[in-house]
């Protein structure tokens, strides 16, 4: 599981190369339009087994729950997630009102929060979060 990996980045690099590399099953996560994620998973789709999520992960309730739960029926298992999930607005530090802040903090931090709980719930023995 890539955490924000439907799009071009490191999310998609690390997505390609699991599946390239190790022969793992990925699970490509996008926040909205599913068709970022295409790419992603058709690559990942040349090496081993994938599925596409859209969830937002800087929600515990239909965003890293959802994951765990489609990962779960797709797989089965989990054996390594990768929060990579991030965001970066270019805004001076003293223009940053508080949504942007907000935004920025569920996203950079929330998102690793949730999704390594909710994962390591399920996590088999020996598995990385």
């Amino acid at each position: 599981m890539v955490t924000g990996s439907g799009r071009g980045g490191i999310g998609r690099d690390i997505a390609v190369q699991l599946a390239r590399l190790g022969g793992a099953r990925v699970v490509v996560n996008v926040k909205k339009r599913q068709e970022d994620g295409k790419e992603t998973l058709n690559m990942v789709l040349g090496y081993s087994d994938g599925i596409l999520v859209q969830a937002d992960v800087s929600r515990r309730d239909g965003g890293a729950r959802t994951l765990v739960r489609e990962t779960l029926d797709a797989f089965g298992q989990v054996h390594i997630l990768v929060n990579n999930a991030g965001l970066g607005i270019g805004a001076p530090f003293l223009d940053a009102d508080d949504a942007l802040i907000d935004k920025m903090v569920s996203t950079n931090l929330m998102s690793a929060v949730y999704c390594s709980q909710e994962f390591a719930r399920v996590m088999q023995p020996g598995g990385a979060a």
